[in-house]
């Protein structure tokens, strides 16, 4: 699929972001990023949460190697990660 297809997160640094799903945008809003110790206690992280109320944003984000990452907090059973690629 080529770059900009399907699920597009845009994040500003004012702290505004749009969720989209190709063109059409879902959702705009505002996130907050704040620096904690991961529920293990361990390992400090940016915990990522937003306004939106409709999609549930409890993760911790990351940026490495051109890549935005999204992951539940270790201690989540089921937790997974998501990975976007930057296209602009």
């Amino acid at each position: 699929m080529p770059p900009g297809n399907g699920k597009i997160i845009v994040l500003n640094s004012n702290g505004t972001f749009e969720r989209k799903q190709h063109d059409t945008v879902l959702f705009r809003g505002r996130y907050f990023l704040k620096n904690q110790k991961d529920c293990d206690g361990e390992q400090k992280k940016t915990h990522f949460t937003t306004n939106e109320t409709t999609y549930s944003w409890d993760v911790y984000i990351d940026v490495s190697a051109g890549k935005l990452t999204f992951s539940t907090p270790t201690c989540y059973a089921d937790g997974g990660t998501s990975f976007y690629r930057k296209i602009k």
